[in-house]
C-alpha cells in the first residue's frame, strides 16, 4: 500500500527532484565513507574497532536523520507558508494521506539517505558483534524514534499555522526543538530496556519483555502523529473532521498510561482501577487545557456550532465541537466514574498523609479547569485580537501566582484553596469558591457570545 502512494504521489516526487543531485548522491556515502574508514583504524583490536564503528554509526544516524531530518519536517509545511505557496498546495488533487507521506517522506528523503547508510554499517557490524538480535533490535527503535520525531515536528507546525495569519512569517525552530526533544525524551527511556532485554514490563494482566513494549510504544505513538498530521491536513483542505478520531486517541493515551498501575505494589484490584482513573482524568484535563490553547478560536466556526445545536443537527454539531470540549466531557466522565468508584471499592481518600486527592478535590480541578477556559475564550470573544490567548495567561499568573503570593505574605494562607488547587484543607475552603468563581466567569462568557455570536439580523 505504500509503495504506490510513494511512486504515484506527486509531492513526493516534487521533494526528491529538491532534495537529490548528483553531486548530493555522491557526497553523503563518500563523507560517512570516510568517517567510518577513519573510525575503523582508529584502533589496533578488530572488535574494538567494531565497537567504535558501531557507535558511529549509532551518532551519525541520530545527528542526520534524527536531528537534520527533524529539522528539515518542520519546514516541509512553514517554508511553503513563508514563500506564500502553501494556498496553491491546499487547492491540489492530492488528499490527506498522499500530502502526509509527501510532506513527511520527501522533505527528509536526503536525510533518510545518510541515515540508512548508518543504519547498514549499523546492521553490518551487528552481525560480528555478541548479542546481535538486540543490536538489531536497538536499530529499529532509533529508526522508529527518529521517524517519530519528525512526524512530531511537522505535526506541531501545522497545528501552529492553523492559528497564523497569512500574511506573518513562522518560525519552524520552536517545532525543531520540540521533535528533537521527543527523541532525547524516548530514547533514554527505551534503549536500556532494550539491551537488557531480561527486563520485564508489567502492563495491564500482560507480562511483556522490554524490547516488545519499547517497540510497541513507539509504533503507538508514531501511529498517532502520523493520524494527528492526517487530520491537521484535512483541516487544511477545507475537510471537515469528526469527533471520533480525537476520542479514540484520548481513551487509549489513557489506557496506555493506566495500564502501568499493574506494576504497582502493595494494593488491591479496586486501587489499582481508582489509581488508573485518577491518572485517565490528569491526562484529560491536561489535554483540555492544551487544546484550548492550541485551536483556533475562531468566531465563525462557533457560530456555526451554535446554529447547528439550536437546529438539532447532531452530526453538524459533532464535527465542529472543540477538541477541547471534547477532552473537558470525556474528563467529567471520568470524575462521575471515580465519584462511583469511591463509593464501591473505597477509592483512595489519601494517597499520603499529607497529600489528599478525593472526588471532592477532583470536582475543584474541574472547576479551575471550568473558570480558566471559559476565561479563555471570554478574552478571545470580547478582543478579538491574535493576543486574547497571551493576555489571558497573564491573568492566570496573576490568579495563580500573585494573588497566592500575596496571601501567603499577609499571613492569610487558608484562602490559598480558592485560588491554588490545594489538597490538604477542607473541601469548603476551596471546592465552593472555585465553583463560584466558574459559575461567575460562565455567566460573563454568555452574556458576551449571545452579542458577539448572535446571526446576523435577515
Amino acid at each position: 500500500m505504500t509503495f504506490p502512494i510513494l511512486v504515484n504521489n506527486p509531492e513526493f516526487r516534487k521533494n526528491l527532484w529538491l532534495e537529490f543531485s548528483t553531486a548530493r548522491l555522491i557526497l553523503m556515502p563518500v563523507v560517512l565513507g570516510a568517517v567510518f574508514l577513519v573510525t575503523y583504524l582508529a584502533s589496533d583490536k578488530f572488535f574494538d574497532a567494531l565497537g567504535l564503528l558501531h557507535q558511529m554509526a549509532m551518532i551519525h544516524f541520530g545527528a542526520i536523520a534524527g536531528i537534520w531530518g527533524c529539522k528539515l519536517a518542520s519546514e516541509a509545511v512553514v517554508s511553503e507558508f513563508n514563500d506564500r505557496t502553501w494556498e496553491s498546495q491546499r487547492m491540489t488533487s492530492l488528499g490527506p494521506w498522499e500530502m502526509t507521506v509527501g510532506k513527511l517522506l520527501g522533505s527528509t528523503s536526503y536525510a533518510w539517505y545518510g541515515g540508512l547508510i548508518c543504519i547498514a554499517v549499523h546492521a553490518g557490524v551487528s552481525f560480528l558483534r555478541p548479542q546481535t538480535g538486540r543490536h538489531l533490535t536497538s536499530a529499529a527503535v532509533i529508526v522508529l524514534a527518529a521517524l517519530f520525531a519528525q512526524a512530531l515536528a511537522l505535526l506541531l507546525s501545522l497545528v501552529r499555522l492553523r492559528r497564523q495569519s497569512s500574511g506573518e512569517k513562522v518560525s519552524a525552530t520552536p517545532f525543531f526543538l520540540l521533535g528533537v526533544f521527543g527523541i532525547v525524551f524516548i530514547l533514554p527511556k527505551i534503549l536500556p530496556w532494550i539491551m537488557d532485554s531480561g527486563e520485564q514490563v508489567f502492563w495491564f494482566r500482560f507480562t511483556l519483555s522490554s524490547v516488545s513494549f519499547s517497540l510497541f510504544t513507539l509504533l503507538f505513538f508514531l501511529g498517532w502523529a502520523l493520524a494527528g498530521i492526517h487530520r491537521n491536513l484535512r483541516a487544511e483542505f477545507g475537510l471537515e473532521n469528526g469527533p471520533w478520531a480525537w476520542i479514540l486517541f484520548l481513551t487509549t493515551i489513557m489506557a496506555y498510561y493506566g495500564g502501568f498501575t499493574a506494576g504497582i505494589d502493595g494494593v488491591d484490584t479496586g486501587q489499582r482501577i481508582t489509581i488508573g482513573f485518577y491518572i485517565a482524568f490528569g491526562i484529560g484535563l491536561g489535554f483540555t487545557y492544551l487544546m484550548a490553547f492550541t485551536e483556533p478560536k475562531n468566531p465563525v466556526d462557533y457560530r456555526a456550532l451554535l446554529e447547528a445545536a439550536r437546529t438539532r443537527n447532531i452530526d453538524a454539531a459533532g464535527k465542529r465541537l472543540p477538541l477541547w470540549f471534547l477532552s473537558l466531557l470525556i474528563t467529567v466522565l471520568l470524575y462521575l466514574l471515580i465519584f462511583s468508584l469511591s463509593f464501591i471499592v473505597g477509592g483512595l481518600p489519601r494517597l499520603d498523609e499529607e497529600f489528599a486527592i478525593t472526588a471532592l478535590y477532583l470536582l475543584s480541578l474541574l472547576g479551575f479547569a471550568g473558570r480558566d477556559i471559559c476565561l479563555l475564550l471570554w478574552v478571545n470573544l470580547r478582543s478579538g485580537s491574535a493576543r486574547a490567548d497571551a493576555a489571558t495567561l497573564v491573568y492566570l499568573a496573576i490568579l495563580y501566582g500573585l494573588i497566592p503570593a500575596l496571601l501567603w505574605a499577609a499571613g492569610a494562607d487558608s484562602l490559598l484553596p480558592i485560588f491554588l488547587p490545594v489538597f490538604d484543607r477542607p473541601p469548603a475552603l476551596g471546592t465552593i469558591p472555585v465553583l463560584a468563581q466558574f459559575v461567575f466567569v460562565l455567566v460573563l462568557l454568555i452574556r458576551c457570545a449571545r452579542r458577539k455570536l448572535a446571526p446576523p439580523a435577515s
